[in-house]
């Protein structure tokens, strides 16, 4: 055999020893992957144009806007 076929046949065992390694340590090792979360969709009223638009937020930032408007809303009532 040449030097080239030797030196080729060596390279591939050593790069598939580590990879083998490293398979056998991926499914100990389970990623958690982040739940994803449904949108909800809701008409915004715009003054000015006859064209329908929507605004697509999880649960929880519906909340955060609603009880940011409900703050402003209590806000306005208070300086009256």
């Amino acid at each position: 055999m040449s030097i080239r076929v030797l030196f080729s046949l060596a390279a591939l065992v050593l790069a598939a020893g580590p990879l083998g390694a490293q398979q056998s340590a991926a499914p100990a090792q389970q990623e958690v992957k982040p739940v994803k979360q449904k949108k909800v969709c809701r008409p915004i009223q715009s003054t000015g144009t006859i064209m329908a638009k929507t605004r697509c937020l999880t649960k929880e930032q519906w909340a955060l806007q609603d009880e940011a408007s409900d703050r402003a809303k209590d806000r306005r009532s208070n300086e009256r």
